[in-house]
């Protein structure tokens, strides 16, 4: 905690100063108080960043390995899965584990916390759901940390999540039965419609163009594929998807009146929210998407920016972990990019067709804001992404479409999901 009160000092000393000097230089900018309160809000963020934390509790599972790296010898760990268990590249199934018990041997179980990240073999994982008690017989193990400068730190991406330990299993062992209402048991409901008539991997990859790849699991290549075109977004359910969700509710109820449409967009989006899993890129849209259902419902203006800055605030309250994760940022940074630079990008293409207009300029927008990012991360630019993103506009539009036309069809019976996934979004998109 002491480490980082000079950095939130610091911050705050950088306020005071932008506040003192910036708005004599730049006088249509921000206002000397609004200066201060960023430099304020930034300083308290590190603190409660810091404060918020996870940290293993006495009784944690990590501190069975407090005295070595890996376990002596093999324990059965007794929990709850987390998660939708998972494909690694491995071709192991792996998932997160809510720790209650550890046994080892014919000794007696000991009552253990905290979450573990679990990895089984391919036949052991098949058929396990969120939210089922199962028994992991393996090795505990200690994750590794980076060993060069700027590889991935297995072990501070797991600690960010509040795991601390690893669990190579060898052997599950189902305890409950699955329950017979879940949104897992929902989003498996319209995943098997879509598969049924396309196959694989058309069926999974429509399933996560609607859905997100959090919440399907997508085959590792075909991922790669979207993500060395610069297309990883379509992958990952976000404002995209949200803006043609609203757009269509509001379109089929547009005779039903305003309250009623901010009911039912209401419930579309708590539903949403729930069938991909809870994603902060998700939540986002969806508080933004509330607050403008709001403001069509009341017939009130509202800034977007300054909700947007909100919202993210407001998320980060709520979770401050969600600062490290990749898709909070981009979603946020992308959603920037469109209300800032999308409307004086149309002005440059005005007097040209509104689909190729919009075509070339919300890519770009977004790509603007993004890109800096992206090459921090990655140190490298996909030359072709804005391109591709551009040509993919429309077709991925209609797709997206048509997978939620499915996804709600399948909901309700699943031969009419899987009919329209065969009919509609492939067809109209080849």
């Amino acid at each position: 905690m002491t480490a980082w009160l000079p950095l939130a000092i610091a911050f705050l000393g950088l306020g005071v100063v932008a506040g003192l000097s910036v708005p004599r230089m730049w006088r249509f900018g921000p206002r000397r108080h609004q200066w201060l309160v960023a430099g304020l809000i930034a300083g308290l963020g590190i603190v409660y960043l810091q404060i918020r934390l996870p940290q293993p509790a006495s009784q944690d599972i990590s501190q069975l390995l407090a005295q070595g790296d890996a376990s002596p010898a093999t324990v059965t760990v007794t929990g709850k899965i987390l998660e939708p268990p998972r494909l690694t590249r491995q071709r192991k199934v792996q998932f997160w584990l809510q720790a209650t018990a550890v046994s080892q041997g014919e000794t007696l179980e000991q009552a253990v916390t905290g979450k573990v990240y679990a990895t089984v073999p391919l036949l052991q994982g098949t058929g396990l759901y969120p939210g089922q008690l199962v028994a992991v017989t393996g090795r505990l193990y200690q994750p590794r940390a980076a060993l060069n400068p700027g590889a991935f730190d297995f072990r501070t991406y797991l600690a960010a999540k509040g795991t601390f330990t690893g669990l190579a299993g060898k052997q599950v062992i189902a305890l409950a039965k699955p329950p017979r209402w879940g949104l897992w048991r929902w989003r498996q409901r319209i995943v098997r419609a879509q598969v049924k008539p396309l196959g694989s991997p058309a069926g999974p990859l429509l399933s996560s163009i609607v859905l997100g790849r959090q919440a399907v699991d997508l085959p590792h290549d075909i991922r790669d594929l979207f993500i060395k075109a610069g297309l990883a977004h379509v992958l990952a359910a976000s404002g995209f998807h949200v803006s043609l969700l609203l757009g269509a509710i509001l379109t089929l109820t547009k005779g039903l009146g305003r309250r009623t449409q901010l009911i039912l967009g209401v419930i579309a989006l708590v539903f949403y929210v729930g069938l991909t899993g809870i994603q902060p890129s998700v939540l986002r849209a969806a508080l933004m998407g509330g607050a403008a259902l709001l403001a069509i419902a009341w017939e009130q203006k509202i800034r977007p920016v300054g909700l947007l800055l909100v919202v993210a605030v407001g998320l980060l309250l709520v979770n401050p972990l969600w600062i490290f994760d990749l898709g909070f940022a981009l979603s946020f940074l992308a959603t920037l990019g469109l209300l800032v630079t999308l409307p004086p990008l149309l002005k440059v293409f005005e007097g040209s067709p509104p689909v190729f207009a919009t075509a070339i300029a919300v890519p770009l927008a977004a790509s603007l804001w993004t890109l800096p990012l992206l090459i921090y991360l990655y140190n490298t630019v996909v030359t072709y992404s804005l391109i591709a993103n551009v040509v993919s506009t429309i077709p991925i539009t209609v797709i997206s479409l048509g997978g939620m036309a499915s996804a709600f069809a399948a909901l309700l019976w699943p031969p009419a999901g899987s009919a329209i996934a065969f009919y509609w979004p492939i067809r109209c998109s080849g």
